[in-house]
This record gives structure tokens, sequence and C-alpha cells, in this order.
């Protein structure tokens, strides 16, 4: 009967060492990632497990250890390599594994999956990326290479478990013995600045391959000018408008859209001379409205002006406005464009401010 795994959705990063064998009393790739359980890098929940320098409990403890973490979003296997250094392995092969393990067994068929074949795969992480981030963290004085020879032990065989599943980036990294060249400490220091940016390349290509949030529509600006003249007391200048879409054949006051680094002043004038053909004197600032329609998907700024003119308009778009003319404010048209309600409701006066 299979053990029943008690899954933890929290952990981002699985970490694992091996446990001592052969001449390997302590083994370095545990005692230096086993400080890293349950700890946080870069805001990621790290779990670190010891493996055992065993074929078969490996191929089936990794797969157990993917299932306990279900959301894990890196895998990161290590054990002790040759002195010298630190060495990121790129790729695992299939086998053929017949070097003895710890129980003096190698797998029967000599592979890891007997299905796969003469095969071999490859962490999809960019180790050329994260060994030169490594190096400027030390301005060069560690020793770390890029590796294709993962040794056709239990560290490459593990490495191949994980990679086969492929639910989300796995590495190697071997560690030299203790005190070959570096002593516990530094070793220590240098395996977690390794691991920090192997979770930092790991956070980058996790963020690359998550779909484009929808962008969320913004409310736009808009800006209205209240235009009267002496020539019609107590009338402001209105326009009947053709363009299709909200407040199509709705009367409206001259305005349309802020443009990128424009004054509310010159956005005035502009749409004015544009739609009426006519310039503006007294040209003040009244007020902005937050005008929002959620069922029509309306959601305007808008930007209140009030002006004077001595000029008469003229219909500049004709495709987009019926035609110009002076309205009473005590006797407007019907129907109006939606912002003259939120205007009534501030007891809006179009002559106040001139």
């Amino acid at each position: 009967m299979a053990a029943i795994v008690e899954r933890d959705e929290t952990v981002d990063v699985l970490i694992t060492g091996f446990e001592p064998f052969g001449t390997h009393a302590i083994n370095p790739s545990w005692e230096v990632m086993r400080l890293l359980d349950q700890t946080q890098i870069k805001g990621w929940n790290v779990r670190a497990h010891r493996l055992p320098v065993e074929y078969e409990p490996v191929q089936a403890k990794i797969p157990q250890l993917w299932e306990q973490y279900p959301s894990v979003k890196l895998v990161i296997h290590c054990g002790v390599g040759r002195e010298g250094g630190i060495e990121l392995e790129q790729r695992a092969r299939n086998g053929p594994y017949v070097r003895l393990d710890n129980q003096k067994t190698f797998p029967e068929t000599k592979c890891s999956h007997v299905d796969d074949g003469d095969c071999e795969r490859h962490t999809t992480l960019s180790l050329p990326a994260v060994i030169a981030r490594v190096r400027d963290a030390y301005d060069g004085n560690i020793n770390i290479k890029h590796s294709f020879d993962a040794g056709l032990y239990l560290c490459e065989f593990s490495l191949y478990q994980s990679l086969r599943i492929g639910k989300a980036p796995a590495v190697f990294v071997h560690v030299p013995p203790f005190d070959k060249p570096y002593s516990q400490e530094d070793l220590t220091q240098r395996a977690h600045i390794v691991v920090q940016e192997l979770v930092a390349q790991a956070q980058l290509n996790h963020a690359q391959a998550q779909p484009a949030k929808p962008k969320q529509p913004l409310p736009k600006v808009g800006l209205a000018v209240f235009v009267s003249s002496d020539a019609h007391p107590g009338c402001v200048l209105l326009g009947k408008r053709l363009t299709k879409g909200y407040g199509c054949h709705s009367y409206a006051t001259p305005g349309g859209h802020l443009e990128m680094f424009e004054s509310f002043e010159d956005c005035a004038r502009r749409e004015t001379q544009e739609e009426c053909g006519i310039a503006l004197s007294d040209l003040k600032y009244a007020m902005t409205l937050n005008l929002v329609q959620q069922e029509a998907q309306y959601h305007y700024l808008d930007v209140i002006m009030v002006a004077k003119t001595t000029e008469e308009p003229k219909n500049m778009e004709p495709d987009k406005c019926e035609g110009w003319g002076w309205y009473k404010w005590t006797e407007l048209p019907q129907p109006l464009f939606a912002s003259f309600q939120e205007l009534f409701k501030h007891n809006f006066d179009p002559f106040a401010k001139l």
C-alpha cells in the first residue's frame, strides 16, 4: 500500500543533499544545505531533505517529494563532487548507472527508466547567467563552473528523476569536499549565494512563463468647456453629438480628451477651435467630475472649464456634430449629455466664474 503523502502547498523551493558515503564520513552537500530548511530566499519558502545514497529509495523518494510539495517552483539537488570548486550541472543521462550505492547495488537495468532509452534531459535554467552573477558577487574570487557531466552516480540519477517529472525547473549543484579548497564556513557561504542566484533565475523564468494579465481599463480624462457670450446673455454654447457610442444624439459643450502633457487651458482652446472655430477669453477652471456609468463601461474624469467668446461658432466637424447653438441656461435642450446631471447636483453655474 502506497504511503500517504501530506501535501504542503506553501513550499516554493525544494533542496536535497545526500547522506554520508564512501570516504565522505561527513557529506558537505547535506551539511551545507540543511541550514536552509524552513527559511525564505527572495520571498520563496524553502524545505530541505536528505536523500540516501541508494538508487531504489531515491527513485521512490523524489516523486514523493514532488507530490508532497505540489506548488514547488524550483528543485535544487546537491551532492559532493570534485575538489577545487562548485559545479552546476546542465544535464542528466538515463544511464548507464553501474557504480555501487551504499547497499552495494545498482539498477538491474543500469538506467533510471528503461522506457526512456538513450535519453538525456537538461535543466531549463540559464546556468551561465547564474554563474556570472555568482562571480560578480565575489568579484571573481570563487571557483564555479558549468558542467555537462554529473558523474553517472546518485547525483545524476536524482537529477534525472526531477528533470523527468518536469513540473518546475530542476538543477544539480556539486560542492567540493570541505577544506578542498573552502572551509566549511566559506563553502556554506558560497553555496548559499549559488542557491540565492538559482532562485533569482527561477523567479525570472517563472515570471516570464506567467500569462500576461489582461489589462484593466483605466478611467479616461475628458474636458468640457462652457462657453458664454455677451451677445447671447444667459446662454451657453451647445452642440448635438453625432459620434456613435456613449452620448450620441445628446447635447454637449465643446470638449474632448486631454492629450499627454497638455494643460487644461491648452486643451480647452484646442478643442473649441477644432470643433467650433472660435477663440476664447476669460478661460478658467471650474471643477472636476468623476463620471461613472458601469453598465455602459463608461468612466471619465471630466474637467469643467468656463470661458467667454466674442465670435460665432461654425460647425467644423459636421460628421461629429449636428450644429452649434446658443441655449438659455434655464431652458436647456434635451437630451443632455450625462455630465449635466452631475453638474446640477453640484449647483453648477457656468457664469459664476466669469
